[in-house]
């Protein structure tokens, strides 16, 4: 009797150990889609961005383009030869007063081109409206927006996380971005 109480003693604690074993396996599994899910964003936001510059280059018939934003979403209307903009009609016309320097909450009409080690990179080339402080780009690259104006060309350095499953040759590297600001709407 005491030696079948002792079996299922053991039992319950091997059953214990298995369930712990399994519950850790979950938390890192979880932890990990989690980096996985924030990588394929940064990308997202990169590659998308890289998109509506293709686009507004492939209309570059003469016509000018206008670029609006709202609330940090890239939008990019073409123009016609008249300077309408067809851009979405709730967008907020961006600024292009030279003398103001952007500040953290303002989005900013950005042109990026970046390079690993000098060459230049799949979707590290592109326009996007980036609202200053949403961390949407990769860790540091808007801060070194920050304080900056309209028509500035300057670089922007930052390291890719060491996990990038989408770009697995650019994780852990330095990337220079060169960017210029074209316009800015000021944080509410």
């Amino acid at each position: 009797m005491a030696r079948q109480k002792d079996l299922e003693r053991k039992e319950r604690k091997r059953i214990e150990r298995e369930q712990v074993r399994k519950q850790a396996l979950i938390k890192r599994i979880l932890t990990i889609v989690g980096i996985v899910v924030v990588a394929v964003l940064i990308v997202l936001a990169i590659v998308f961005g890289s998109m509506n510059s293709k686009k507004a280059q492939s209309s570059d018939d003469g016509s000018s383009t206008s670029t609006s934003a709202t609330s940090g979403s890239t939008s990019s209307g073409s123009s016609s030869s008249t300077g309408t903009d067809t851009s979405t009609s709730s967008s907020s016309e961006m600024k292009t007063d030279t003398d103001y320097a952007v500040q953290s909450g303002d989005t900013v009409a950005l042109d990026y081109a970046g390079k690993v080690d000098g060459v230049a990179f799949n979707g590290g080339t592109g326009s996007y409206n980036l609202t200053l402080g949403s961390n949407s780009f990769i860790p540091g690259f808007e801060d070194q927006v920050i304080g900056h104006k309209v028509g500035e060309t300057f670089d922007v350095t930052v390291t890719f996380p060491e996990s990038y499953p989408n770009s697995p040759d650019l994780a852990g590297k330095e990337a220079v971005f060169t960017c210029k600001i074209n316009g800015y709407t000021k944080a509410n």
